[in-house]
């Protein structure tokens, strides 16, 4: 079977203290015949229809329906990253970064170091195999920092975006399959921690992750009180996390009753909400601060999905039985969560919602 692969290479960076560069992602392909049959898809058997817009609406409640969208082989990662927005007015994010970059000009990061037992420190290392269902969407979902994109499908291109996210040339459905080759941070460890708050300024433009409407001077006066006895970036970002956490409650129906935004409403008034509440608040919370920052969309998988204990031994799967060691991601599993850009460094998740384990 031809397969594509998206190759974002690492450059080994041999001087200290700082390991990590910028790198360029490379495109090769594999395979005998560069052939590959089209995608064909019954959209009257689909159950969820989903397309990458540039806009999301923070909504006032959470509904799903237990509609499976997609089948993973994980160990590790928990987030599966879909959309990123940048700029939120009136209760809406909007994705300015959203022009396909050209492969010579695709940055890739964190970037390993020569040091091998620096690299083991921060990070593990794993292949992930992503299978599509129920669902017919144009978004590749990926991990935090994916190096390689490997396709089953050579006739549908994908692309890289500004804001680091992967997206189909046309829809793709069931049955659509990739494996990931990824790095997740090991987060809240003493090293990565150390480390990322040592690390300089870089020249990156952020400045559409540092906008904050009008009208969040309250927001403003309640986040300078959380961290007014903190100095970095990831310590500040840290007590706005543990505060939302700690002080608010999860409710996926909240009776909203308020006039202007949600977010004040949510942070003064209500004082519950889910997920979309929960990241919004620390993303302008943060940008209050100064600290770039940034709403991500997408799936996290609880810890009842890596029981597969209660999940046959074996499934029939494209007509052959296998064992099923898949977890099952569904509707019900979609999640919005924060990530704060670290200079010379790259985009690090954090989970202010209750309920939700630290990442």
């Amino acid at each position: 079977m031809a397969t594509l692969v998206i190759l974002l290479s690492l450059v080994v960076n041999n001087t200290h203290p700082n390991p990590f560069e910028k790198s360029v992602a490379k495109v090769s392909t594999t395979g005998t015949n560069g052939e590959s049959s089209p995608n064909e898809f019954d959209l009257d058997q689909l159950e969820m229809i989903y397309s990458v817009a540039d806009a999301y609406k923070i909504a006032s409640s959470f509904e799903h329906q237990g509609i499976e969208l997609f089948r993973v082989k994980t160990e590790k990662l928990k987030y599966f990253k879909s959309q990123t927005f940048n700029q939120y007015v009136d209760g809406v994010w909007t994705n300015t970064k959203n022009e396909p970059i050209h492969q010579d000009e695709w940055p890739t990061e964190p970037i390993l170091s020569s040091d091998q037992v620096f690299n083991e420190a921060l990070f593990f290392n794993e292949e992930v195999e992503v299978i599509y269902q129920n669902i017919y969407t144009d978004s590749i979902v990926t991990g935090p920092y994916t190096k390689e994109v490997v396709l089953s499908d050579l006739t549908i291109p994908i692309h890289v975006y500004e804001d680091g996210m992967f997206k189909a040339d046309e829809m793709v459905g069931q049955d659509y399959q990739y494996t990931l080759s990824i790095l997740i941070p090991k987060y809240r460890t003493t090293a990565l921690t150390q480390y990322l708050s040592g690390l300089e300024k870089d020249d990156t433009d952020l400045t559409s992750y540092l906008l904050l409407p009008d009208g969040f001077d309250k927001l403003k006066d309640l986040s300078d009180e959380i961290t007014k006895d903190l100095s970095s970036d990831m310590n500040k970002a840290i007590a706005i996390e543990r505060y939302l956490k700690s002080a608010y409650t999860y409710n996926e129906n909240p009776d909203f009753q308020h006039e202007g935004d949600m977010i004040n409403a949510f942070l003064f008034e209500e004082k519950e909400g889910f997920c979309q509440q929960f990241a919004t608040s620390m993303t302008l919370m943060l940008r209050s601060q100064g600290i770039p920052s940034r709403f991500v969309t997408g799936f996290v998988i609880g810890s009842s999905q890596f029981e597969i204990d209660d999940i046959p031994e074996e499934v029939l799967y494209n007509g052959r039985r296998v064992i099923d060691s898949y977890k099952h991601v569904y509707d019900s599993n979609a999640h919005a969560w924060v990530e704060i850009y670290v200079p010379n460094f790259g985009w690090i998740q954090f989970e202010p919602t209750p309920g939700q384990d630290a990442v």
